[in-house]
């Protein structure tokens, strides 16, 4: 007798602590839409783009896996892509604007370059001024964040299936040119330096180096073919032309803005070889089919990083085709995955315990500028993590990958043209058309004069 009236009085309580629960975050919400309103064009919309179960087929062995498009957290599609007519080509002259305006040089046969004490990066700190124009990143150099990036690179290569997707296996696979020149590698933004460290393994003919604002990468414990430098990438990428045969940068959606991205793409343009090729990863920074309280919180979101860092959070929705219009890339292959809460899967939890870990990266920075103490934040976190399970919720990552030209002409910048295929719609939404790349490398290869050029420079023989 004594549970059947103890039962009523626990379901008020709980119902009360839920109620106030709601109430705290909603006052606090409400305070954020007052500080930052609605702009009059939508949010983001929580409608999602269709599905497809149909993937690329990359020139790699490496490409997309079928545990991908199987796993029912993981979905794949193929968006189209606009690019907009080009009047002319984008000139040499353009893309090398930031060519080599005092940076510091490593040899084109690359070896372990200097410790980071023998150059003078400026280097950010977010305890000091998180905000200066030198360094935009708002997320803290901690354990804790490590530990994110670390979870983050392995949920994105368990989604992509590979550390790459661009064909550039065989090029890393053995030195070129009779073991002459080794090939290299460049990881911009490296962070803990997984990714490189991995693929040094994978690839130890082949030498790997990372450049990143924060020292997380290992210094002493690390295969012998990796090498680490700290640096502002805005500063410049301290490396000659034509270094690297496969550039590769990942997640840095919240680091720069869109005159920062044009100067790194110039940058990334500048040291990759001719006929080398670059890879994008990134997420879309706002959680799709939301709930309403996840909403509220993310609406602001961009706003925010652009008012007080000057950062475009839009990144990952325009990789593809800031490849071309302003790197001048060719044969560009887009892909998006998005990663779903809503099951009980092993991967789901790994997933959502993944935006758990971001929300509280985020924590001193959102709790400041969207003027909440650490309970509110830490109760709209809880109430975000809810509604994505039972709303279904899920983000969008997207890779790129292109190559650069062989050979640099006066034509305007073509673009390798993708097949059309309809969609079919695994979740809610409506179908749509997706341009989906082809695997073909159009190149006058077979041109007597071409020929002998593309021979040099694909060797890179100085």
């Amino acid at each position: 007798m004594g549970n059947s009236h103890s039962e009523p009085a626990d379901t008020h309580r709980h119902k009360k602590h839920d109620a106030d629960h709601h109430s705290l975050v909603r006052r606090a919400l409400h305070r954020v839409q007052s500080a930052f309103p609605s702009p009059t064009s939508s949010s983001p919309s929580t409608s999602h783009a269709s599905f497809s179960q149909k993937r690329n087929t990359h020139h790699d062995g490496n490409g997309l896996s079928s545990s991908a498009s199987s796993h029912p957290s993981l979905r794949l599609s193929t968006p189209p892509i606009h690019f907009p007519t080009l009047p002319t080509s984008l000139s040499q002259q353009e893309i090398d604007t930031t060519a080599s305006s005092g940076l510091q040089s490593v040899p084109t046969s690359p070896q372990p370059p200097p410790s980071s004490d023998q150059h003078h990066h400026h280097v950010c700190s977010t305890e000091n001024s998180p905000h200066q124009a030198t360094c935009k990143y708002c997320l803290p150099d901690s354990e804790h964040e490590q530990d994110r990036l670390i979870s983050m690179h392995f949920l994105s290569k368990h989604a992509f299936g590979g550390n790459y997707a661009s064909p550039i296996g065989s090029i890393l696979q053995q030195p070129q040119l009779h073991h002459k020149v080794q090939p290299c590698v460049l990881d911009v933004a490296c962070g803990t330096g997984t990714w490189l460290m991995e693929m040094a393994s994978e690839f130890p003919n082949a030498q790997f180096y990372g450049i990143d604002i924060y020292t997380m990468y290992p210094s002493d414990i690390k295969p012998p073919n990796v090498h680490f430098i700290q640096g502002n990438v805005l500063e410049g990428l301290p490396y000659d032309d034509a270094t690297f045969d496969f550039v590769h940068m990942s997640y840095v959606s919240t680091c720069f803005s869109q005159r920062d991205r044009r100067q790194l793409l110039h940058q990334i343009r500048r040291v990759l070889k001719p006929g080398g090729y670059v890879e994008f990863r990134d997420a879309e920074h706002f959680i799709r089919n939301a709930g309403p309280l996840t909403n509220e919180f993310q609406r602001p979101f961009a706003r925010v990083m652009r008012e007080l860092l000057d950062v475009d959070v839009t990144w990952a929705s325009h990789m593809a085709e800031q490849l071309h219009l302003v790197a001048g890339m060719t044969d560009i292959h887009n892909q998006v995955v998005s990663t779903h809460y809503m099951s009980s899967s092993n991967l789901s939890t790994a997933i959502i315990n993944h935006l758990e870990a971001e929300l509280q990266s985020y924590g001193d920075f959102l709790t400041s500028a969207y003027h909440l103490n650490r309970e509110e934040y830490n109760r709209i976190c809880e109430s975000i993590l809810e509604e994505c399970r039972r709303y279904r919720s899920f983000q969008n990552h997207v890779l790129v990958w292109a190559r650069k030209r062989l050979i640099e002409d006066s034509t305007p910048a073509s673009i390798d043209r993708f097949s059309t295929a309809p969609s079919t719609v695994a979740s809610s939404g409506s179908p749509s058309s997706s341009n989906i790349p082809t695997n073909s490398i159009h190149s006058n290869r077979n041109d007597e004069k071409t020929s002998d050029i593309y021979q040099f420079v694909h060797g890179y023989i100085e």
